[in-house]
């Protein structure tokens, strides 16, 4: 009786839910379901929704646009899609509230479901994507939901982890020209991804690509090398370089050991190159493009550095810094 009583206080109102990751995308999509849900559409939405398809339009509010919206029926309910990024969905969000909708960021599993199916497209190594889809399929809030102590300390501890195999780490390579940069690169990576000439100076703008560390997928940049005193190009090339070791999580500072160079600036692992020609550098680790010597040892060396444990499993973790806000509130001193 107490429950029918406080549901007749209470005037039943349709529930919207962002149902996409935040942040910038290709679309963002929400939720409108329960009592009410098509009346609150109708003032946004200037046209009806068949049962079977999708409609085309304009959201508006007071005779102000919102956002162009693909609308569809889904479970009783409706679908929303818009344009991607934060904007959209926050005015329509807002606009939905003033409609009478109760908002809410949508069910743990949904978001976090959501968020690993957004990112498993670009899952560039095996052990990536067996993590992220198992995310996606629900293993880590069912290890959330289980409210275990012990398994949610497991799922923080393996965070640093999670992370990196859903948002590739940023390793940059750095030295003077012609230590054989690019072609450490390519070794890495397993392809010709960064033009390789015996001219000091080939590279000028910075060139990317994912290799693949013991099951991580790391993000390789070829910086131009730095030496002297340049001018015109060669000092445009240099202050790209230099921002780009700025913004990377660890910095190989490669030597060619016949012409020793000192690092210049941040340096957070030593490497001496062209191991195939028998020279080395006294504590760098020694490795060579050409034959691959020492790239293992260079691999497991930026885990290392990076407190990543290897080689990489699938275990449930948490992948993004919104997850790790939510197991700290769940830990028994939160």
């Amino acid at each position: 009786m107490r429950d029918a009583e406080d549901a007749g206080r209470r005037p039943a109102a349709p529930v919207a839910r962002l149902l996409t990751p935040p942040g910038e995308g290709g679309i963002s999509v929400i939720s409108l379901g329960g009592p009410g849900a098509e009346a609150a559409l109708a003032r946004l939405f200037g046209r009806r929704v068949a049962p079977v398809g999708i409609a085309y339009g304009w959201l508006a509010e007071d005779g102000r646009r919102l956002d162009e919206a693909l609308v569809w029926r889904a479970g009783g309910g409706f679908e929303i899609g818009l344009h991607g990024g934060a904007a959209p969905a926050a005015a329509v969000m807002r606009a939905l509230r003033r409609a009478g909708a109760r908002t809410e960021e949508g069910a743990l599993q949904d978001r976090i479901e959501a968020e690993a199916a957004a990112l498993l497209p670009r899952a560039a190594t095996l052990p990536a994507a067996v993590f992220l889809a198992a995310a996606a399929g629900g293993a880590l809030t069912r290890e959330i939901e289980s409210g275990d102590p012990a398994r949610l300390r497991a799922l923080l501890d393996r965070a640093p982890a999670g992370m990196a195999l859903a948002t590739p780490r940023l390793a940059a390579i750095a030295g003077p020209p012609n230590s054989g940069k690019s072609t450490l690169l390519n070794a890495l990576c397993g392809r010709d991804r960064a033009l390789v000439h015996a001219e000091a100076g080939t590279t000028r703008d910075p060139v990317e690509a994912i290799a693949d560390f013991e099951g991580y997928p790391i993000r390789l940049v070829d910086t131009a090398g730095l030496a002297g005193a340049p001018a015109g190009v060669d000092a445009e090339a240099e202050t790209e370089a230099l921002r780009r070791i700025e913004e990377a999580d660890l910095v190989l500072w490669l030597e060619d050991p016949a012409a020793p160079c000192p690092p210049r600036g941040r340096a957070d692992l030593r490497l001496s190159g062209k191991a195939d020609l028998g020279l080395a550098i006294p504590g760098a680790v020694s490795v060579s493009g050409v034959t691959g010597a020492g790239l293992g040892e260079l691999r497991r060396a930026v885990l290392e550095k990076l407190g990543l444990p290897f080689p990489a499993d699938a275990r449930p973790a948490a992948f993004l810094r919104r997850h790790l806000r939510i197991l700290a509130s769940l830990q028994p001193d939160g």
